[in-house]
């Protein structure tokens, strides 16, 4: 399916999870991001990335209001 040699795994999150993560980077840090923007916190905070030191990329650009809205 993907073959990279400078991938290790891919991870999935749930939609549910994806909210979880929109409305803690809202509430607790302050960041509107939108819901694929949150998409490695969301994997972050559900336990599902490698242990160890781990650097995250947000975004949230492009975030539709209504969407955010109602994860908020």
């Amino acid at each position: 399916m993907f073959a990279n040699r400078l991938v290790d795994e891919i991870v999935t999150v749930t939609e549910e999870e994806i909210a979880t993560a929109v409305r803690v980077a809202w509430s607790r840090v302050h960041l509107a991001l939108e819901p694929t923007g949150a998409l490695p916190l969301a994997a972050y905070l559900a336990g599902k990335l490698p242990k160890g030191r781990t650097g995250l990329v947000l975004s949230g650009g492009n975030a539709n209001f209504a969407t955010v809205a109602t994860l908020l």
